[in-house]
């Protein structure tokens, strides 16, 4: 019979808590230290992830004229906007920006 989870996060749960039992450990006092040197060290992690997501903006707003462009051109040709997704998709992949 397979078994399944109560809880999907189980696993994810178990890492943080073996994490700031061994934090606490080291640490000691009180568990509020412990919490907030575990949330620094996660944010430490993300830091990359949040860099990338950040110059991704940034290289979508640069295109954002040229996107504008295109669907006030659609909207004079066709008498409607294009729908955002289509003209964005069209925009960034031209510019090789993966969205």
């Amino acid at each position: 019979m397979l078994l399944i989870p109560a809880n999907i996060f189980q696993p994810l749960i178990d890492v943080f808590e073996a994490l700031l039992k061994a934090i606490h450990g080291v640490v000691g006092g009180s568990w509020g230290w412990s919490i907030v040197i575990l949330t620094v060290l996660v944010r430490a992690v993300l830091i990359p992830l949040t860099h990338k997501q950040m110059h991704s903006m940034q290289r979508m707003q640069a295109h954002m004229p040229q996107l504008n462009e295109i669907q006030t051109k659609s909207a004079e040709i066709t008498g409607a906007f294009i729908p955002a997704d289509d003209s964005d998709g069209v925009v960034f992949r031209m510019n090789g920006i993966k969205w």
